[in-house]
């Protein structure tokens, strides 16, 4: 029988602080159950739906088109924090005016349409959107 040594210092404190630090932000635990990409049906399943994509292309375009047409583009705030976060912007995330993560308005882009990284958000603003979308689409 082996004997497995282990540190006396403890990580269970310092997850405890940050869990009751997040909980006092209002977050909580969840957890989220994700496909296993190690599988080898996993490598299989994305193989079939990219063809079933590719083989689609003229009906893509039709619905990229109607996308983009019923967008709302205008860029005014709504005051709906849990479902449009604020993104003040900064030379960091590369944002020119007062904008929103549009949590409940998850749409598409086209390829063509990307032209570049224009910036990066900070984790803390990054958890908040992925917050709401959890939240929006049930699984918080």
């Amino acid at each position: 029988m082996q004997t497995i040594q282990t540190s006396h210092r403890s990580s269970a404190p310092a997850m405890q602080k940050l869990r009751n630090q997040r909980r006092a932000n209002g977050m909580r635990p969840i957890q989220i159950w994700v496909p296993d990409t190690r599988q080898p049906e996993f490598v299989s399943e994305c193989q079939r739906q990219t063809r079933n994509i590719a083989s689609n292309v003229t009906y893509e375009r039709e619905i990229m088109d109607w996308i983009e047409s019923t967008a709302d583009t205008q860029g005014h705030i709504e005051d709906a924090p849990v479902f449009r976060v604020v993104i003040e912007p900064d030379k960091s995330n590369g944002i020119s005016k007062l904008s929103q993560a549009m949590v409940d308005k998850i749409m598409p882009v086209r390829k063509e349409k990307i032209s570049g990284i224009i910036g990066k958000i900070n984790r803390k603003l990054m958890i908040k959107i992925e917050s709401a979308i959890a939240i929006f689409y049930g699984i918080a």
